[in-house]
């Protein structure tokens, strides 16, 4: 089964079984992020978004399942990868208790400085519009949090 059709799948008929159940999709999809094909990267990323904006208020919890995954991809020579990958991150980030991956994993930072200044002009302007957005939706004080 490729990773939309899971989704499809799991949006539908699976909400509140996948609610009860994070851990278990969130490992399954940081499996599915590890694999070599980029469609499959981009896939992945973009199911990890949808349910990161589905159940903001509990998959950040599960962060540290998957960040190792998402770093990588980040850092992958595909632009059509890091781009949802990058939207991926910052989902995660924005929801409840994902910012403490940024404590836990300060590597992020400098992922994130070398994605400011990618040779591709989208993944620039992305990256932007994220930062934006996830300033707007932490807050000063939670940015505070975090810092070193």
């Amino acid at each position: 089964m490729n990773v939309s059709a899971f989704d499809k799948l799991c949006t539908q008929r699976l909400k509140s079984t996948l609610q009860h159940n994070l851990n278990l999709v969130t490992r399954a999809i940081s499996n599915v992020m590890a694999d070599s094909n980029p469609e499959t990267k981009k896939s992945s990323a973009a199911c990890f978004s949808k349910y990161c904006r589905m159940f903001k208020d509990k998959i950040g919890l599960f962060g540290k399942t998957i960040i190792l995954n998402i770093c990588q991809n980040l850092n992958h020579s595909h632009a059509k990868v890091r781009k949802p990958t990058i939207t991926c991150l910052f989902d995660l980030l924005m929801a409840d208790y994902g910012s403490a991956i940024l404590r836990d994993f300060p590597d992020v930072f400098n992922i994130l400085i070398k994605l400011s200044m990618d040779k591709n002009d989208e993944i620039k302007n992305i990256m932007i519009e994220k930062l934006i957005q996830y300033q707007k939706s932490v807050g000063h004080t939670d940015l505070q949090e975090v810092e070193y």
